[in-house]
């Protein structure tokens, strides 16, 4: 059996020590360059999903802007046929007075 010295355990310790170091610095720095990679992806889709936002805003408004268009078009629409139902009754009425007066003159 070899017993190692105390000091080439401090060595052998050190060498670790200084592997951990460096790779806890490269992981830091792998993981600051994907965070960067990140925050710029993360913007990306921030201002494309704001541009989704405004064409679906802008679609909203067209709709609404139609729906009351529509809407002023069957208002208008009953208006007319409410007006042409009045003026059909006074047509018949008319009409039922001038055949009232035929009769009347062929008396």
């Amino acid at each position: 059996k070899t017993t190692r010295s105390p000091m080439a355990d401090d060595q052998d310790f050190e060498a670790k020590a200084g592997f951990v170091d460096k790779e806890k610095a490269r992981l830091h720095a792998q993981m600051q360059e994907f965070k960067g990679v990140s925050e710029v992806q993360s913007e990306a889709l921030a201002e494309e999903l704001r541009e989704v936002v405004d064409e679906i805003t802008t679609l909203e408004n067209s709709v609404n802007m139609e729906k009351e268009a529509l809407d002023a078009l069957t208002e208008a629409k009953q208006r007319k046929i409410l007006e042409n139902s009045r003026l059909r009754e006074k047509v018949e009425g008319s009409q039922a007075e001038i055949n009232q007066l035929a009769l009347e003159i062929r008396k």
